[in-house]
């Protein structure tokens, strides 16, 4: 995958079929002769270090019957449940609310937007899951421990009392390798009409197919917003915080979205956007909270807006699974979907069927299922590049995938700071998820550049261009 191919010539083919979604797993599509650059499987990396000598904690989620507003409130709630001898596993975790993006007042403003919504924005309890209310989100307690036993028995305990308890799974990037090789001319042949892309070029000769009048907002960790390709379209960050050695991997899903047309490199699919904003899942560089990132990025956003989310789960260290089967993630998706925003979600890096899992509070991820895990969310998966589209090799895949795109040699800018002490710190440019908190990311041995994408993180990105596009073209259009 290290060569750089342009298929601006392609000849034209017929209509690609549907993503194969067989157990079957594709050859590699990258050389492993590098051994640097070999696949890992998420316990393996999981022992490498990111240097941060702070203890670890392990975050339990309660889902509390009634509704809480302070910390206080919330370990006074957490306490009433357990018997005295019970409590003194609480004696050295820090009890709070999971959401702490709006005041309980701002939930009652949403509740009642829900309740005059009209009828077919909202869910038929028949056919996935009942509305969820502004309220449930309040509902949620996290409950860090220094103790990965204490925490166990805490959980064992709390699961005997409250139908949704569970130990939080880690939130990793979707992305899976950037390459050295990208040098000029960049490829963005995923612009180009079908069946190479999405024809960004046709849809961007209406009002509206460039985004205009369309607000965004990417959910991840970091972001070079200083790029020259970033840095007059205004991105400013919501909440968390900007952490560095991210920089590569956000500024990359940007470049696909959102670079502006000028005389440097890349454009994205959606150049005239409203407005372009970022929410970090990050609260230090060792704790973060995506349900509350989330959050936050919907109180920004309105009706028709478009949320993307380029986070996954790492499950039990070593499945890789959407952002949504975390519970508490999964309750702030279907708010936003419920109040009209589009949200854009990565299948994940597992390589695994999402018709097989099974979330924490017991749902099924198979469209066939009573049960249903949907969060009216687009969960998108990668596929190859050229013609024949197969699927990635890394991609999820399962009937909840709602669509696919390219899956590798995307086309993106990229920016990345002090690439010494990256490499000092032991991290790699590899194929295979960002995994766990030595995530990293890579791309040209310059601080501002061109490099091509991969994995379901690149997909998700060019998906959220298509929907920005489509929901530009209706707003100019319909009003």
């Amino acid at each position: 995958m290290g060569n750089h191919r342009s298929k601006a010539t392609s000849p034209r083919t017929p209509t690609p079929e549907p993503v194969k979604t067989d157990a079957r797993q594709p050859k590699l599509l990258v050389s492993t002769a590098n051994p640097e650059y070999a696949f890992k499987s998420p316990s393996e990396h999981l022992e490498q270090k990111n240097g941060s000598n702070k203890e670890p904690k392990y975050r339990i989620i309660v889902k509390h019957h009634q509704a809480v507003a302070s910390a206080r409130q919330a370990k006074a709630s957490i306490e009433s449940s357990l018997d005295d001898r019970s409590r003194k596993l609480l004696k050295n975790a820090e009890v709070f609310p999971l959401f702490t993006s709006w005041p309980g007042e701002r939930a009652l403003v949403l509740e009642e937007v829900i309740r005059h919504r009209e009828p077919w924005l909202r869910y038929e309890a028949s056919q996935v899951l009942p509305p969820t209310e502004a309220f449930d989100l309040l509902r949620f307690i996290a409950i860090d421990h220094q103790s990965n036993q204490a925490a166990d028995d805490l959980l064992e305990l709390l699961q005997d009392k409250f139908d949704i308890a569970y130990k939080q799974s880690e939130i990793t990037l979707p992305a899976i390798k950037y390459d050295e090789d990208a040098i000029m001319p960049i490829n963005q042949s995923y612009l180009l009409p079908a069946p190479e892309g999405i024809d960004a070029y046709y849809a961007r000769r209406f009002p509206g197919g460039d985004g205009t009048g369309v607000r965004f907002v990417d959910v991840e960790r970091g972001w070079g917003l200083d790029h020259r390709d970033l840095v007059d379209a205004g991105i400013t960050r919501i909440s968390g915080q900007n952490l560095e050695q991210y920089w590569g991997h956000g500024t990359a899903v940007l470049g696909i979205v959102t670079a502006l047309d000028n005389e440097f490199s890349a454009t994205g699919i959606v150049p005239g956007l409203a407005s372009a904003r970022v929410a970090s899942t990050a609260i230090t560089k060792d704790e973060s909270n995506a349900a509350n990132a989330i959050l936050a990025a919907m109180l920004e956003l309105r009706f028709g807006d478009v949320m993307l989310l380029e986070i996954q789960a790492l499950v039990n260290h070593r499945q890789l699974q959407p952002v949504e089967v975390d519970p508490a993630v999964f309750a702030a998706i279907r708010l936003a979907t419920t109040l009209g925003i589009v949200v854009v979600e990565p299948a994940g890096n597992g390589a695994k069927s999402l018709d097989l899992m099974c979330t924490p509070d017991g749902r099924s991820m198979r469209r066939s299922q009573q049960r249903l895990h949907d969060s009216g969310s687009i969960i998108v998966g990668a596929s190859t590049s050229h013609w024949p589209y197969l699927r990635h090799p890394a991609s999820n895949f399962g009937g909840r995938v709602d669509c696919y795109s390219w899956g590798e040699e995307i086309g993106t800018i990229f920016r990345v700071e002090h690439l010494k002490q990256l490499e000092d710190a032991h991290l790699e440019l590899r194929w295979g998820g960002l995994l766990s908190n030595t995530e990293c990311t890579g791309g040209l041995n310059l601080p501002e550049g061109e490099t091509l994408f991969d994995g379901t993180s690149g997909s998700s990105a060019i998906i959220a261009g298509v929907a920005i596009a489509v929901q530009g073209l209706a707003q100019a259009n319909l009003g």
